[in-house]
């Protein structure tokens, strides 16, 4: 990824750290398909849904802005950010409270789910304006290494914490309230150890000092409101048609590609947004950009297209089933992923390139886009036409950043393609798994048999790697980072 080599440590300390709460997060994601039903599935994703919404609500696209500002931050200013965010968080959480008695009183059956509902969205917002700024001011100075290992504590803990809740008590649901709190209180008191920020009483010159940067995180909000709308449409669009067991077949869907793809994509993005902000010519950029959407095929496409091998007897064997809906929808949901693979970078590089209103304006179009093409495909198809949609649909998003950026958009796109889709690994994945399914594995007994599916998919994703000549170059010279 083109990665400086002084800077090489952090990269490592990042990835590692992040590995190993995906390894968790898998874990986790296994133990929640055996222990949730579908409805309870989709209950937990409504939840995570409403904390995100919070944390957007809170933020203002200050975080993301603060860590492109090219100018200095003080101190008072991160304190006066902090006292504002912090206000903001007290009055929302009062607000989840006070809609708790109406809410009841219209929808007496679904009192529970909303109290859960409120607790999680709570627990959110009073804890991420004292994390947010730190965090913030941590990246700047990209101490990955710091950020890496607390955030993986973090997550280990809310993603693990809820599983043995279930098992070893009686919380029900609530063993996610207790498995955030206490992740989020580990994150708070670490990285602020890491980085204190001390709140300060606002002063009309800390305003005007800080009014650049509220500005551009308020075009940032924009962009961030209308991903999430996007990302959200199983949950806004499906739900109140089909129901909750559908949210639920949705969101297994969409975890599964997070594990395998989505979360691989944040954190990358998350490398190349301050790389980006300290290079000075597009060519450099798009070079990162170029580079990452290269490397993040290279390594998650293999991944998703075996895992089509194996899910239909893990799911079977250990699952009894339940998830079959979501298995069908799958292909779909991971050609979405493919092209993700190049939105989240391109994205990137169209706030560095050209500013927080062009990367509002194209994430606005996207989610036009994806919301007609959803109503459309819900309409013709029923609920696995969202699937569709989800197929399609994302190749517009990437058309609009691409032509958001200066330069042509053809040119641009072909070498997209080149970096995403037409690689080697892909191709050999891909064609291996369809021969192996429709010639090599028969129907029946001996598809569910993991025994022999999972070393086989294990082979097909080395053999993938191998194809890549740049996988074979730096296997031989023992190194990963350029």
């Amino acid at each position: 990824m083109n990665i400086p080599s002084g800077s090489q440590n952090q990269y490592v300390n990042l990835f590692i750290g992040y590995g190993i709460s995906f390894a968790f997060i898998a874990l986790s994601y296994v133990a929640y398909s055996r222990l949730l039903s579908p409805t309870e599935f989709g209950l937990y994703a409504i939840a995570l849904a409403i904390g995100s919404f919070g944390a957007f609500l809170l933020d203002g696209g200050l975080k993301t802005a603060i860590i492109k500002h090219s100018g200095d931050l003080s101190e008072q200013d991160k304190g006066v950010l902090l006292s504002g965010l912090v206000l903001v968080s007290i009055s929302l959480s009062v607000l989840m409270i006070l809609l708790e008695g109406p809410f009841a009183y219209f929808k007496p059956a679904l009192k529970s789910d909303f109290r859960f509902l409120s607790l999680f969205t709570i627990i959110y917002l009073m804890t991420y304006p004292f994390v947010a700024i730190s965090t913030a001011s941590l990246e700047r100075k990209l101490e990955y290494k710091r950020i890496a290992w607390v955030e993986s504590g973090s997550i280990v803990i809310e993603r693990a914490a809820p599983a043995l809740f279930l098992v070893f008590t009686e919380t029900g649901m609530y063993a996610f309230v207790w498995g955030l709190a206490l992740g989020r209180l580990f994150r708070l008191v670490f990285i602020n150890r890491s980085s204190p920020v001390i709140p300060k009483v606002p002063s009309i010159r800390r305003i005007r000092s800080i009014v650049p940067i509220i500005k551009e995180g308020s075009w940032i909000q924009l962009a961030t409101g209308c991903s999430l709308l996007r990302d959200n449409i199983h949950i806004l669009l499906l739900g109140p048609i089909y129901g909750k067991d559908w949210v639920g077949y949705y969101s297994w869907g969409l975890q599964l590609c997070l594990v395998l793809s989505q979360a691989f994509v944040q954190v990358s993005a998350r490398v190349s947004l301050p790389l980006m902000a300290q290079r000075g010519t597009f060519e450099q950029r798009w070079g990162i950009c170029r580079s990452q959407i290269r490397f993040l095929s290279i390594f998650t496409t293999p991944l998703m297209v075996v895992s089509l091998l194996v899910l239909p007897g893990i799911d079977i064997r250990f699952f009894h089933g339940k998830w079959e809906p979501t298995i069908r929808i799958l292909p779909l949901l991971f050609l979405r992923m493919v092209a993700g693979l190049a939105t989240t970078p391109i994205s990137n590089l169209t706030q560095v390139e050209r500013g927080g209103f062009f990367f509002a304006r194209a994430m606005a179009i996207w989610t036009a886009v994806e919301y007609a093409g959803a109503g459309f495909f819900l309409y013709a198809l029923g609920p696995g036409g969202l699937a569709c949609s989800y197929a399609i649909m994302v190749w517009a998003g990437l058309w609009a950043f691409l032509k958001s950026l200066p330069k042509p958009v053809g040119p641009l796109f072909r070498e997209v393609l080149a970096s995403a889709v037409c690689r080697p690994s892909l191709l050999a994945a891909a064609s291996t798994v369809c021969l192996v399914t429709f010639f090599g594995v028969p129907r029946g007994a001996a598809y569910q048999n993991l025994k022999f599916t999972v070393p086989l998919a294990l082979l097909i994703v080395a053999f993938s790697y191998l194809t890549e000549r740049e996988v074979r170059e730096r296997i031989g010279s023992g190194g990963f980072f350029g």
